[in-house]
């Protein structure tokens, strides 16, 4: 397989490199000396698999959030509590904190997925916020959807991985 660096052009050949759902052409290399052992995201055109998960004990109580970033080649994972809340408050908590990381680093495309069928739902228009406390989460996750491209799924439970690291966690 080949690739070209976006920044000097140079084509390298690419094999043994694991792509998988990666296109080489949203790699650069690492840098104006173009080592090929050093390939970079361009987030701007790499759709990022984000999936996340809240929780807490009992409900309502004691918080904790989890979101993971896939990025094709390595994980991010970010956890914490979170303080007193219920459960959908948390998972809403969690979906924010995951947009906004990333979007911080830089995507413009992500697929969203988690195991919340009230959170999925609720983003993709089927079902209507009615609940108080949710309708400022709701619009603040809306908010962040505006600055990419974000497409929603819900998954079985044990398809995701931020429950994966959340019930670690815990």
């Amino acid at each position: 397989m080949k690739g070209i660096c976006s920044l000097c052009h140079e084509e390298y050949d690419l094999t043994g490199y694991d792509f998988e759902e990666v296109d080489p052409k949203d790699y650069v290399c690492g840098g104006c000396d173009c080592d090929a052992n050093r390939w970079q995201y361009k987030p701007w055109n790499f759709t990022l698999k984000l999936y996340f998960d809240g929780g807490c004990r009992p409900n309502p109580g004691k918080m904790v959030i989890c979101s993971v970033l896939d990025r094709g080649l390595d994980f991010v994972e970010n956890r914490m509590h979170i303080g007193f809340g219920t459960n959908n408050i948390a998972e809403y908590r969690a979906l924010i904190y995951g947009l906004e990381d990333a979007l911080a680093r830089g995507y413009k495309r992500i697929d969203v997925k988690g195991d919340s069928l009230l959170v999925i739902s609720q983003m993709q228009g089927k079902w209507k916020v009615k609940d108080e406390d949710l309708i400022p989460l709701y619009i603040k996750a809306k908010d962040l959807c505006k600055q990419a491209i974000v497409f929603f799924e819900w998954i079985p439970r044990d398809k995701n991985f931020a429950g994966k690291v959340l019930e670690s966690y815990e």
